[in-house]
């Protein structure tokens, strides 16, 4: 429990914090406690997680496009020794340079098809291959038509996505990074634990978007599109207590139960001959 609290919802906490440096960095540049604030968080998060290293280039490339002196820029990409002085010290020792680590077994296409799997399987109750395949085609057809509604003229891209676009980019460099990681290193195949980082952007996007859209649209229209969206809504928050009542039947898996003294382990205690020393 310790080792899944420190690198698992604490990591995503960060993130999260570091999206509202980055946001605040886009509307407020130059602002010195800003840059302070995204180096602690950049090395909070590699502390937590392997995966924090993203966060390095990142905050670098938000910083570049907000147009800040080379100085501030400099600090963001020094903020970087903290993991490379970790990597020396684990040569150093005589191990590899990210740690004990194996070679991956899965290949990148395998790799992209377990993400896309995962993403889709967020708006299609977890169902079989076949549906979220479907779902994933309906979602980007209607991102795409929503798109076209929302940034009608070229020249309004820049403009009208100011305020999203360090979102964006964080979701696009850590799905990179998690699928070229997974091809090079061995670890456990992707899943949503590695996705959970991009679930709250991805719903920002997708409100943004929705909310964007739906100024576009005609009166009937928006009423249709609102109806829809309410719809799947309500089918998750329904889907998602099923899937809650399930997990609570079956121990999420083995791991929780209503109480410690229904667990297997105080069970198998239980049938322990009492003479045996413990």
């Amino acid at each position: 429990v310790v080792k899944m609290a420190l690198s698992d919802q604490l990591f995503i906490v960060v993130t999260l914090l570091l999206l509202l440096v980055a946001e605040e960095l886009v509307t407020r540049p130059r602002r010195l406690w800003l840059l302070a604030a995204a180096a602690a968080l950049i090395w909070a998060g590699f502390y937590l997680r392997y995966a924090g290293i993203v966060l390095v280039p990142y905050t670098a490339a938000v910083v570049f496009v907000t147009a800040w002196p080379r100085g501030p820029l400099r600090a963001v990409v020094r903020t970087g020794c903290f993991s490379v002085l970790w990597m020396a010290r684990n040569v150093d020792a005589g191990g590899e340079i990210m740690g004990a680590r194996q070679d991956a077994t899965a290949t990148p296409l395998t790799n992209v098809r377990r993400t896309v799997v995962m993403l889709s399987g967020w708006v299609s109750f977890d169902g079989p291959t076949p549906l979220r395949a479907l779902a994933l085609l309906l979602g980007l057809a209607v991102l795409a038509g929503l798109v076209v509604l929302v940034l009608p003229v070229r020249g309004a891209i820049v403009a009208r996505t100011r305020e999203l676009w360090p979102i964006g980019l964080f979701v696009g460099l850590y799905l990179v990074y998690l699928i070229a990681t997974a091809s090079i290193v061995a670890f456990a195949p992707i899943h949503n634990r590695y996705l959970i980082p991009v679930y709250v952007p991805l719903v920002v996007l997708g409100a943004w978007t929705f909310e964007r859209a739906r100024a576009r649209l005609g009166a009937t229209a928006g009423r249709v599109v609102t109806a829809v969206a309410v719809a799947w809504v309500a089918a998750n928050v329904v889907w998602f207590g099923v899937h809650a009542a399930r997990a609570e039947r079956d121990g999420a898996g083995g791991y929780a139960t209503a109480g410690w003294r229904e667990s297997d382990l105080m069970e198998d205690v239980r049938r322990l001959d009492p003479d045996l020393p413990l």
